[in-house]
């Protein structure tokens, strides 16, 4: 059931979880891709879908990201504000993107009911965080939710990708060019995690057998240091993921966690990440309760 008292914004590093954004006043501001052309799109698979983005790719196109535009951003706040008693913004991550002090320092200082969370993960980590937020909200103040959240994302989920090219990587500045023809040369890819919301390459891995494997025993690790069950997991993944490549996947996460299959979420993995990984890329990502 949808109120006025909280109105929720995510932008599009975030997984899409449509019917319960829309039952819970989550508006999404895109963030924006711009190809080699320096044509730019609003990430919103309006302007490009994913299917049109990777086959721009493979056609020799490559995509930077951009932060929101800020006159869009600043008139959904403004709308927003003037509608809900709390408005909240979760951006992604605030260590690989300037989107989070855009919006504090630009917007922010306009709004007295505006609020923006610091938030150190992206993708389902943000849509899991929504969730845990509302609830936390309905017996404690905004501010005591929002330092909750933050520091909820930061200890208790965790994210792994693991990307089959290194090209987008290397073009976006996330390795170098030698590390790149090095990986190539030896036909091995790094796996990534986000680390105090920077990204981290932990190990490498030659397929997504072995990726998933290392995947799976560094989220098996963190769960257990911080002595806490994984709640939920999801494989992140792109339109075309061969199904068995998922099964294999789903397979292996049941034999680790004891996961129930059906319990396994899939949600497809943000353009703005994309962009850097390109087709093939998987991710795992984890959270506590």
């Amino acid at each position: 059931m949808t109120n006025n008292k909280l109105a929720l914004i995510i932008d599009s590093s975030a997984t899409y979880n449509k019917e319960f954004y829309e039952e819970n006043n989550v508006f999404c501001i895109p963030l924006q891709l711009i190809d080699s052309n320096n044509k730019s799109y609003n990430d919103d698979n309006i302007d490009i879908s994913q299917e049109e983005m990777l086959s721009q790719i493979n056609k020799g196109l490559y995509f930077k990201t951009s932060l929101s535009n800020p006159g869009e951003m600043y008139n959904m706040v403004e709308d927003l504000c003037s509608k809900f008693e709390n408005v909240v913004f979760f951006p992604v991550a605030y260590g690989i993107s300037g989107q989070y002090n855009q919006v504090v320092n630009l917007i922010k200082p306009d709004f007295n009911n505006f609020h923006v969370v610091k938030n150190s993960s992206c993708a389902f980590a943000t849509e899991a965080a929504i969730a845990k937020f509302i609830e936390i909200t309905k017996t404690s103040s905004i501010e005591a939710s929002i330092s909750f959240i933050e520091q909820w994302i930061e200890n208790e989920t965790g994210v792994y990708v693991f990307p089959e090219h290194v090209t987008g990587l290397i073009k976006s500045g996330r390795i170098s060019s030698m590390k790149g023809m090095i990986a190539n040369l030896l036909k091995i890819k790094p796996i990534i995690t986000l680390r105090n919301s920077t990204i981290d390459k932990v190990d490498i891995a030659k397929s997504y057998t072995s990726a998933t494997e290392k995947i799976l025993n560094f989220l098996k690790l963190k769960f257990e240091k911080i002595k806490k069950p994984i709640s939920k997991i999801v494989i992140l993944i792109t339109n075309t993921t061969p199904k068995e490549k998922i099964e294999f996947i789903k397979d292996s996460i049941t034999q680790k966690f004891s996961f129930i299959k059906s319990k396994i979420l899939i949600r497809i993995i943000p353009n703005v990440f994309l962009v850097h990984t390109w087709d093939g890329v998987f991710a795992i990502q984890a959270t506590a309760e």
